[in-house]
């Protein structure tokens, strides 16, 4: 499938969108299914603003692109690159994690340690309201929300992205809540490590649901995607 809906699961928030010219078609290839969200840094220049968009919408010597279904510039601004899949994940520990299976996010940062250009609050809010919106639109839990460190094989491949994923999922978690009305009492009422068969209040409209491997119901088998 290609992911056409891409604007309208967006724009249930208040991101900045832009849509790339020619996204529509653009992808190596149809997706799977949406199992996956994986979130990246470019390790690009610590100047501009989306200095790395055309790389990873046209990718760099060795691979082709497009590199992500979506692209986070430092001021927030979250622009739609391809609808179909790409190539970002590489050798993953799991088939739910490889690109045909998995939205990948890349987010403009050096991913240098302490370098004062990376990770402002306006794009760390975005990053966080942007995966909540998928996680809304296609039916996932923030545990979904994954780093590229954590589901790259082997462990220790990559590093990306810089920040820790378990307080970044609890933002998206919060996040989730707000877009869903869902907090009780003042606190958030998803854990970012809730299990997937736990039910939320999902608005009608955002039911592409996850599917497991019916080889070996309730767990992915291991795969290593060949690009990426």
């Amino acid at each position: 499938m290609m992911l056409l809906d891409l604007p309208d699961v967006l724009r249930r928030t208040d991101l900045d969108v832009v849509l790339e010219p020619g996204w529509t078609t653009r992808g190596h290839g149809v997706m799977r299914s949406v199992d996956t969200i994986v979130t990246h840094h470019t390790a690009g220049p610590a100047n501009g603003d989306h200095p790395s968009l055309g790389v990873v919408r046209d990718g760099r010597p060795g691979l082709k692109g497009p590199l992500s279904q979506l692209f986070l510039s430092r001021s927030g601004r979250v622009h739609v690159v391809a609808a179909g899949l790409c190539y970002h994940a590489g050798a993953v520990r799991d088939v739910a994690y490889a690109n045909a299976r998995a939205i990948g996010i890349e987010a403009e940062a050096t991913g240098v340690d302490n370098v004062g250009t990376d990770w402002p609050p306006v794009q760390m809010n975005a990053y966080a309201r942007l995966c909540a919106a998928l996680c809304l639109g296609y039916h996932l839990d923030p545990s979904d929300v994954l780093g590229h460190k954590e589901v790259c094989y082997p462990a220790g491949r990559k590093i990306d992205p810089n920040f820790g994923m378990g307080p970044f999922r609890d933002r998206v978690a919060a996040e989730l809540d707000r877009l869903t009305g869902a907090t009780r009492g003042g606190r958030s009422s998803r854990s970012a490590t809730a299990s997937p068969g736990r039910t939320w209040p999902w608005p009608p409209g955002c039911c592409v649901r996850r599917r497991r491997s019916p080889a070996r119901p309730g767990r992915y088998a291991r795969t290593v995607a060949p690009r990426g």
